[in-house]
């Protein structure tokens, strides 16, 4: 009987550990969820997707920046605290940029 008792234990203490670690982690407010990608060439940042929104700032040629979401040809980015809407042809996703132009003295600017 006490062996019985002691398998079907078991059985429930590792049911138990499956069902908890198949539950969804649940996410940090702070979590940085956002994916690593590089400018391509020097960028005008905009507050919103498309050509024809109002300029808020310019990136730097082989800048790294974090990429939020993707809309379309338009993709909203962040650095630090700063963020707006760039081209999406013109950024890398990976280790780094595929075209690097750097002027030198270069770092991002924000009006």
């Amino acid at each position: 009987m006490f062996k019985a008792a002691s398998r079907l234990m078991l059985s429930l203490a590792v049911a138990a550990g499956l069902a908890f670690s198949a539950l969804p982690a649940q996410a940090n407010a702070d979590a940085d969820i956002s994916t690593r990608a590089f400018t391509n060439r020097v960028l005008t940042v905009y507050n919103g997707p498309g050509g024809d929104a109002l300029a808020v700032g310019v990136l730097p040629g082989g800048y790294r920046v974090a990429v939020d979401r993707c809309s379309r040809l338009w993709c909203n980015v962040h650095v630090g605290r700063h963020h707006g809407w760039v081209w999406l042809y013109a950024l890398s996703f990976g280790a780094g940029p595929h075209t690097i132009y750097v002027p030198s003295q270069w770092t991002y600017h924000w009006w």
